[in-house]
């Protein structure tokens, strides 16, 4: 690729960001450093369940893999050992009034891994409806789970995002399956052809079904700092 068509690609590229309001400005703070504007669009918003948090009396530790699910914990819980899964829940934790806070690594494997030395006697895992990995079948016995939080996807595309898609040039980070899945959906009903779209994902389970972006990256690190190292990778190889 010569100099001109490196620029030109440069200067079209954008991030589409699909995370939810709550993440946004730590996605524009790990994206910052791309030199790529970002386009906002929560794909989902997160709803509370019906179902009711128990007393924490018969429980010493609670397990968060969400920063989302820690919004939903109520007072009562903030006395007991909060064990977290990166950098994002670590520092909501800490800001919902969580007194002791372990962050057990970047994702949930690092937690399985952690959690196998543990002392903790009984820990709920405080989860969205969605999960890919099940604490509480990895540690039956120890792990009660309890989906407090499910996601509602938005109904439509936003006119400006179609327009700014059609345009070329679109990155998309996918954080999960279910993200992919109803990214595709949605921009599928919109007419948006997905082949001309650069998905980059924490896990090449996000792409399902698999091939239909226009090229599908695996971050290296399973973060959101993971994502935003690979898109700078990608926009330095497009410039070389």
């Amino acid at each position: 690729m010569n100099t001109a068509n490196a620029s030109y690609a440069v200067r079209g590229r954008f991030i589409l960001n699909t995370r939810p309001a709550i993440y946004r400005a730590r996605t524009a703070a790990a994206f910052a450093g791309t030199g790529l504007p970002v386009v906002d669009w929560p794909l989902f918003t997160p709803h509370a369940t019906a179902r009711a948090w128990p007393a924490p009396d018969s429980f010493d530790a609670v397990l968060f893999t969400s920063q989302v699910a820690v919004a939903f914990a109520p007072p009562a819980w903030h006395g007991l050992t909060a064990y977290v899964v990166g950098k994002g829940t670590e520092a909501a934790a800490l800001a919902a009034g969580f007194k002791l806070v372990i962050r057990t690594g970047q994702d949930a494997a690092d937690m399985v891994q952690a959690l196998q030395g543990a002392q903790f006697q009984r820990a709920l895992y405080a989860s969205g409806a969605d999960i890919t990995t099940d604490l509480a079948a990895t540690f039956p016995g120890r792990v009660e789970r309890l989906a407090v939080y499910e996601m509602a996807a938005e109904d439509r595309v936003p006119e400006t995002v179609v327009e700014r898609i059609e345009k070329g040039g679109a990155i998309a980070p996918l954080f999960s399956r279910q993200t992919g899945r109803e990214l595709a959906r949605q921009l599928t009903g919109a007419q948006v052809d997905l082949g001309s779209i650069d998905a980059i994902g924490m896990s090449a389970n996000v792409f399902d079904p698999p091939n239909i972006w226009r090229r599908e990256i695996v971050a290296k690190a399973p973060t959101l700092d993971g994502i935003a190292q690979a898109v700078t990778d990608l926009i330095r190889a497009e410039s070389s």
